[in-house]
C-alpha cells in the first residue's frame, strides 16, 4: 500500500517556527537550508526536511534515524544499526507544494507545475513514440500529456534511483494505458499512476503495489504539534 503526503511551501515562517524547525533537522539539512541565497529555497528546504521527520516518527522511527543519500542522490532512511528494509519513501517538490510518497516497497515519486509544452525537450527526451503520442494530441491537450510523460518518467527514474544514468528515451510508457516498457531496467511488475493536482500540477507515481491511498494534505501547525511544539 502507498501512502502520499502533500505540504504546501508557499508560506512564511515566524522565526519561532523557522527555529522550531531548525532544532527538528539533521545537521546534514541544516546546512543545507543554510547553503540557499534565497529565502522561498531555504523555506522549501526546511518544510521538507519537516515532513520527512513528521513522516518518519509516524512510521515509529526513532530519533536515532535520519534521511541518508545513495551514490546516485536517492533518499533512503538510514538507522544505525537497524534494519528498515521495508519501508520506502520518496520526495518531490515544484513551486508550492511538496510530496511524499511511502511504501514497504521500491517507489518514485515526481509532481510538476503545468506550463507550456516543451516540444523541444520532448523531442530529445521522449521515447520517439511517446514524442509522436503527444504530437497526436489536440493541442489544447498538448500541456498536459508533454508533463503526465513528464513526470511518469522521472518517477520511473526515480524508482529505479539512478537519477540522470538512465536515458529517458531508452524506456517506453505507453498513453493513456499507462503500461511501461523498461524491461532493460528491471524484471519486476510495475504500476504507473497520475493525476492532476490542485488543477496546476501534474502527479505521477511508480510502484511495485497496485493500492494507492488518497493524497493527504499536511499543514505546518499539524505536523509541529504532532511534535509537541
Amino acid at each position: 500500500m502507498v501512502k502520499r503526503y502533500a505540504l504546501n511551501c508557499n508560506i512564511s515562517l515566524t522565526p519561532s517556527e523557522k527555529e522550531t524547525i531548525l532544532r527538528l533537522l539533521s545537521k546534514e539539512r541544516k546546512n543545507r537550508v543554510a547553503s540557499y541565497r534565497f529565502e522561498k529555497d531555504a523555506i522549501q528546504s526546511m518544510l521538507s526536511g519537516l515532513l520527512l521527520k513528521y513522516i518518519l516518527k509516524q512510521e515509529g522511527f526513532g530519533a536515532e534515524c535520519n534521511v541518508s543519500y545513495n551514490e546516485y542522490k536517492k533518499p533512503y532512511v538510514d538507522c544505525t544499526g537497524l534494519d528498515h528494509a521495508d519501508f520506502f519513501f520518496n520526495i518531490s517538490h515544484s513551486k508550492d507544494w511538496i510530496v511524499c510518497g511511502t511504501s514497504t516497497k521500491e517507489i518514485g515519486i515526481d509532481i510538476e507545475k503545468i506550463s507550456t509544452c516543451h516540444y523541444d525537450i520532448a523531442q530529445r527526451f521522449f521515447h520517439q513514440d511517446e514524442y509522436h503520442e503527444l504530437l497526436s494530441r489536440p493541442q489544447e491537450m498538448q500541456a498536459e500529456v508533454f508533463y503526465t510523460y513528464w513526470t511518469l518518467k522521472e518517477s520511473f527514474v526515480k524508482y529505479i534511483g539512478k537519477g540522470i544514468y538512465i536515458p529517458l528515451n531508452e524506456f517506453l510508457i505507453q498513453f493513456p494505458s499507462l503500461q511501461i516498457d523498461a524491461s532493460a531496467y528491471t524484471s519486476k511488475p510495475l504500476h504507473l499512476f497520475t493525476q492532476t493536482w490542485e488543477k496546476q500540477y501534474q502527479l505521477s507515481l511508480c510502484t511495485e503495489e497496485t493500492e494507492v491511498l488518497p493524497v493527504e494534505v499536511l499543514d505546518l501547525d499539524q505536523m509541529l504539534s504532532f511534535f509537541n511544539f
